[in-house]
């Protein structure tokens, strides 16, 4: 039991720290926590500073929360709690210790620790994502109702 309850305690201290901070911080001597919005997200990164400071926290959230994962599994080889360490770091992404329980939206962080977990329904869903993304854009999916409507 004390291996489940580390487990999931250092997934959420890895989710809660904070890559868009940091990044915007280091990138652009920025802080994320002035935005109007009052999301901590990697978008406002991308807006602000650019898409590679993105990028970058984008991948760091992602890691984080994978890691949390991962040290899950080293502890206790259950994936029941790799996925309860999973939901943990989405947690400490949305609301963080470190800002005050103020956090991102946990799309991110949640990839990261479904990847290690659950990896062909992530893949299956970001295909039909992307494949449905693709149609919409693409004019042969274009009605003219769609298009009177803007």
């Amino acid at each position: 039991m004390t291996l489940v309850i580390l487990s999931v305690a250092i997934a959420y201290l890895l989710g809660s720290i904070s890559s868009s901070y940091i990044v915007g911080r280091l990138a652009g001597n920025f802080d994320v926590r002035n935005e109007p919005d009052g999301r901590i997200s990697a978008a406002v990164i991308c807006y602000r500073i650019g898409a590679l400071p993105s990028f970058i926290a984008i991948l760091m959230d992602f890691i984080l929360a994978a890691l949390g994962v991962i040290i899950a599994k080293e502890l206790t080889q259950s994936t029941g709690v790799m996925m309860l360490s999973g939901l943990a770091a989405m947690i400490g992404h949305n609301w963080s210790v470190f800002l005050k329980f103020k956090g991102g939206l946990g799309a991110t962080a949640m990839a990261g620790a479904m990847l290690l977990v659950m990896f062909f329904p992530l893949l299956y869903g970001c295909l039909t994502a992307g494949a449905i993304r693709v149609m919409i854009s693409s004019s042969i999916w274009r009605s003219v109702s769609l298009a009177q409507s803007q």
